[in-house]
C-alpha cells in the first residue's frame, strides 16, 4: 500500500464519498508483520527497590571517598531537616518514574509536576536550614564541589538508565529531566555529606546546581530519543508504503 492509496482513502472518508478499496491484507502485515512478544515489566516495587539500592550504596561509597566532613559540620536539626528533604524528594522522583514505565498507569500528577516540587522542596530548605554569608571562595570552591558531584551524578544516571532502558515513555524528554534529577540528587546527597561549607549562596548555586546540570543533561537526551523515534518510525512507515 502505497502513500498515495492512504491519502486517497482519508480524503474520500472526509469528503463523504465512496471510499476505495483498500488491500487490507497488506494493512494488517504493515501494522502487524513484526510484531514480536515482550517480556512484561517486574513489580513497581522491584523498580524502586532497585533505585533505592543504588542511591544508597553511591551516597555511602561518595561520604567514604571523599570524607564526612559535612555531616560532621551539620546539627543534629540540620541533618533531620536537609536529609530529610534530600529523602522525599529522591522518594518522589523514583515513584512517578516507576508509575510512568507502562502508559496507561495511574498518574496522579503531569510529568514536570515531580521535578518542579523537587527543586521547589530542596531551595526551600536549604534557605531555612543553612545561613546565607559572603563567601570569598564562592567560585572556586563551587567548581571543585560541583565536578565532585557531578561524577556521581553520572555515575548514577547511568545505572539508573539500566533500569529504565525498557520502559515505554510518552513522554521522553520529561522523563530525562526526572532521571536527570533523581541522578543529580545522588550528588547533591554526596555533597551534603562530604562538604563543610554552610553558606546557602554555596549549597544553592553548587550543591544544587549538580541537579539542576543533571535535569537539563536528562531533558537533551531525551529531546534526542525523541527525535530518533520519530525518525526510526518515518523510516518504518516509508518502508512498508513501498
Amino acid at each position: 500500500m502505497t502513500n498515495h492509496e492512504i491519502d486517497q482513502y482519508l480524503d474520500a472518508g472526509a469528503a463523504g464519498m465512496e471510499k476505495p478499496a483498500l488491500n487490507t491484507d497488506r494493512v494488517k502485515a504493515a501494522i502487524v508483520g513484526d510484531l514480536r512478544p515482550v517480556k512484561p515489566l517486574r513489580s513497581r516495587w522491584v523498580f524502586l527497590a532497585g533505585f533505592s539500592a543504588i542511591f544508597i550504596a553511591l551516597c555511602g561509597i561518595g561520604a567514604y571517598r571523599l570524607g564526612p566532613w559535612g555531616w560532621e559540620a551539620l546539627s543534629l536539626p540540620r541533618k533531620m531537616l536537609m536529609f530529610g528533604a534530600l529523602a522525599a524528594s529522591a522518594a518522589l522522583l523514583g515513584s512517578s518514574l516507576v508509575r510512568r514505565m507502562a502508559p496507561g498507569g495511574r498518574q496522579w500528577a503531569g510529568p514536570a509536576l515531580a521535578p518542579t516540587a523537587v527543586f521547589a522542596l530542596l531551595a526551600l530548605a536549604i534557605a531555612g536550614v543553612f545561613p546565607f554569608e559572603k563567601d570569598d571562595d564562592f567560585l572556586s570552591a563551587g567548581i571543585i564541589c560541583m565536578e565532585a558531584g557531578a561524577r556521581y551524578a553520572i555515575v548514577a544516571g547511568i545505572c539508573f538508565w539500566l533500569l529504565l532502558r525498557r520502559a515505554a515513555w510518552l513522554s521522553p524528554r520529561w522523563e530525562g529531566v526526572a532521571t536527570g534529577t533523581l541522578a543529580g540528587l545522588v550528588g547533591v546527597t554526596v555533597l551534603e555529606m562530604h562538604c563543610p561549607l554552610l553558606d546557602a549562596y554555596h549549597i544553592l548555586a553548587w550543591h544544587l546546581g549538580t541537579a539542576a546540570l543533571g535535569a537539563a543533561s536528562g531533558f537533551l537526551l531525551g529531546m534526542l530519543g525523541e527525535y530518533a523515534q520519530r525518525k526510526s518510525t518515518r523510516n518504518f512507515w516509508r518502508t512498508r508504503a513501498n
